[in-house]
């Protein structure tokens, strides 16, 4: 290591350690040997980011002072003029002053590639917007250049919000405001490849677009935001605003290990981040007091198949946790439509504060991990939302809840609002934990569906809102509705209620398939409320459905479907067969040596005789509902 003239250490690069490790490997191998060697094709060639070739300026060479008093824009934009391709600037500890010359453009305005933007820390690097600036299109970028291998890294970004207040929600809208990005504005939509942004800060931003790397009709690469976080964002106007302080699109991205921190849930910011790509992980992430917490979908494009991971991050978030989509761009016709396919969301932790949400807000939601194929004949496949742990806190009567789509307050909801005919395909949601849901815990309603297969969930005093209706199918804990090609199944794991309950049931099911398939159930069932009278049924079956039980139920079968209509049919793990003989009245038919001496029975149920003999009844059917009720044969074998 040695000192350069900006008294910057510098370290020798890897390359001519390379080079030079090369050159004492080709003296030590004999002439033969390198000449019998057989040729090899060269691979395809990329080039490195600046901070590795290390040609880099001082911003302070330029006159840039740092001390967080002098407007120090007229400097940097000269240091960012001298730089040319696979370059940096390096900004010295202190915080540069800056402010925009015209509200839309760039304040700092990137003119080249393969750069690297830099400071000291993120913790003592700052550039600041000054006091009373007036509005920016953003503060690092350009609305020119494609941004191609951008680094941006061990810095921080103050936009100062609260020295620099709009009047009106109209002039948070007109501008983005952006910390960095390489966006010209529509139709164009930009271009993102090999962008890196790394141990960042946000500090003190509105809650618009803070990094913005979109796609147009060409698609981005390799997009990387890692270990950087967004600090007191906040919605200064009164109002509510589509935006997301991440917004990436790209064939892949990376997001890992970053923090996104709303100033206060009153004018919480619309989403932490939204990201487009074709290959995803978010993992490792943070977001407190954001009404979203992840809008995570793939990029329409032709045969293109989209693998999405959304992995150990933790949420509290007041309308969704996390929503993965497949849906296209508006506008865009010139390519085929696929859909997300190998789509993971495991081990998160999300807590659900819709009391929090604004009632003058008019889109509440609720769902803590939401899935959807769209608007378009898209499809979700080899889709697993396994080991989540969801908590509602205090959103138990949300005046906002009563005009709200119940399909979007399930914790866990997989449900198609667009096209019937989009399939979800290998659906898996394990071992989950939901807690205080104040509707569904898991809602399946989507158009087709193949391979479902729900097990090990432990789900606690969920349907517990004063504002569930008994007519409203989804208030039900479980609840599946859709065009099932197979027998789907609800298997192991828990469903306890200790609070008061205002579902009728805790499982509905309906097939809309031609052939309705027959649902397998076999989860344990606990009520331990005394006041859960409402609850009249474990599973609600609808007509011409059919239902097999499995040995979890905890205590006595409670009276069967009040929902069913003649034709619909459960099964017992004991073997008693259960009809509806009218709406509402559920009848069992068994079989064994002799009458029933104990079980709670319904008048019309009957069991078969296993023992026949001659002079011994053919079966005995319940003349009178009962505890075992009062049985007489019926048929003497001759």
């Amino acid at each position: 290591m040695h000192e350069n003239q900006d008294n910057k250490p510098k370290m020798t690069s890897r390359r001519a350690m390379l080079v030079g490790a090369a050159g004492l490997t080709a003296a030590l191998i004999p002439a033969a040997a390198a000449a019998d060697s057989p040729p090899v094709a060269a691979g395809p060639t990329r080039n490195r980011p600046a901070r590795i070739a290390d040609l880099s300026v001082n911003v302070r060479t330029f006159g840039a002072t740092g001390d967080g008093v002098t407007d120090d824009t007229a400097a940097i934009v000269q240091a960012l003029e001298s730089l040319s391709d696979g370059t940096g600037l390096y900004f010295p500890a202190g915080t540069y002053l800056v402010a925009p010359t015209d509200p839309a453009e760039f304040i700092l305005e990137i003119k080249t590639n393969r750069i690297s933007i830099f400071g000291e820390s993120r913790d003592t690097t700052t550039i600041a917007i000054a006091d009373n600036a007036g509005n920016y299109w953003g503060i690092l970028g350009s609305k020119v250049l494609n941004a191609e291998h951008w680094e941006v890294r061990d810095i921080a970004f103050d936009h100062n919000q609260q020295g620099n207040p709009l009047g009106a929600l109209s002039e948070y809208t007109a501008r983005l405001r952006f910390s960095v990005s390489s966006y010209p504005g529509p139709p164009s939509g930009g271009f993102s490849s090999a962008v890196t942004i790394d141990t960042v800060d946000v500090i003190n931003c509105d809650s618009v677009v803070s990094m913005y790397f979109p796609q147009g009709f060409t698609p981005g690469k390799n997009i990387s935001v890692v270990n950087s976080r967004w600090l007191a964002a906040d919605s200064q106007a009164a109002g509510d605003y589509d935006q997301s302080l991440l917004n990436l699109a790209g064939e892949n991205v990376i997001v890992n290990g970053c923090a996104f921190e709303g100033a206060r849930w009153e004018q919480a910011p619309r989403t932490a981040m939204e990201v487009h790509a074709t290959q995803l992980s978010v993992s490792g992430c943070v977001v407190t007091r954001f009404q979203v917490g992840m809008n995570l979908t793939g990029i329409s494009r032709p045969s293109t198949d989209y693998a999405i991971n959304a992995t150990g991050n933790a949420i509290s978030a007041s309308r969704f946790g996390i929503a993965v989509w497949s849906q296209a761009f508006n506008g865009d016709t010139d390519h085929d439509q696929g859909g997300a396919i190998g789509v993971n969301v495991g081990q998160n932790s999300i807590t659900m504060r819709m009391d929090k949400y604004p009632t003058a807000w008019a889109q509440p939601r609720g769902a803590a991990i939401s899935l959807y194929a769209g608007s378009l004949n898209n499809r979700i496949g080899a889709l697993s939302v396994c080991g989540n742990n969801l908590v509602y806190g205090n959103g138990t009567d949300v005046p906002a809840l009563r005009t709200e789509v119940p399909s979007y307050m399930a914790a866990i909801s997989i449900a198609n609002t667009g096209n019937p005919s989009a399939p979800v395909d290998q659906l898996e949601i394990s071992g989950n934990t939901v807690m205080n849901a104040p509707f569904a815990a898991v809602v399946v309603s989507s158009g087709v569906v193949r391979a479902a297969h729900i097990s090990d969930n432990n789900l606690l005093d969920c349907c517990i809102n004063s504002l569930s209706s008994p007519s409203t199918g989804r208030a039900s804990v479980v609840f599946l509705d859709s065009t099932f090609l197979d027998a789907p199944v609800v298997r192991g794991g828990k469903i306890s209620f200790h609070q008061a309950t205002t579902t009728p049931t805790v499982v509905y099911y309906r097939d809309r398939s031609t052939s309705p398939k027959t649902l397998f159930f076999d989860s344990a069932v606990d009520v331990q409320s005394a006041t859960s009278d409402s609850l009249t049924s474990y599973v609600s079956a609808y007509a011409g459905m059919s239902v097999v039980f499995g040995s979890a139920l905890s205590g006595a079968l409670k009276q069967l479907p009040t929902r069913g209509a003649n034709g619909s049919r459960a099964v017992h793990a004991d073997g008693r067969v259960f009809k509806v003989a009218a709406p509402g009245q559920w009848v069992s038919e068994g079989y064994g040596a002799q009458a029933p001496s104990t079980g709670a029975f319904t008048s019309g149920s009957m069991v078969w005789n296993t023992a026949p003999t001659t002079g011994t009844p053919v079966g005995w059917v319940c003349t009178q509902a009962g505890d075992p009720g009062t049985w007489k044969g019926f048929g003497t074998i001759a």
